[in-house]
Order: structure tokens, then sequence, then C-alpha cells
């Protein structure tokens, strides 16, 4: 598995798959689908998964 799909930001700000479970209405495994399935921006940081805001930003644009 990757650990990284994950394309250069500016933006220093990461979110569990669970908050961004939260902020767009989904469950956590669906967050997990979308990581594995490269549909959203991920990195492995000390073993965890964590989204950019800039990643968020752009699901919910394509949501929208």
């Amino acid at each position: 598995m990757k650990q990284s799909n994950r394309r250069p930001s500016h933006d220093l700000s990461f979110l569990s798959p669970k908050e961004v479970a939260d902020e767009l209405g989904v469950t956590p495994r669906t967050v997990y689908n979308w990581i594995y399935s490269e549909e959203i921006d991920a990195t492995k940081i000390g073993g965890v998964w964590r989204i950019s805001a800039t990643s968020l930003r752009r699901r919910m644009e394509e949501e929208g």
C-alpha cells in the first residue's frame, strides 16, 4: 500500500478521517475507501492517516 498520495500543498492543516467524515456527512469507512482508491489526497503521519484541509475543500467542491 502506498504511504502517501498527497499532492504538495502549502496548507499545513490536517484532519483525521473521522473529522472529514463528520464534515461531509459520511462514515469514516467511506473516507478510508476514498483514501485507498486515491479519490482524496491523504498521507500517513505517525502511522495514522491525515487529510489536508486543501484535499477536504477539493472534495467538498466536487460533491457541491
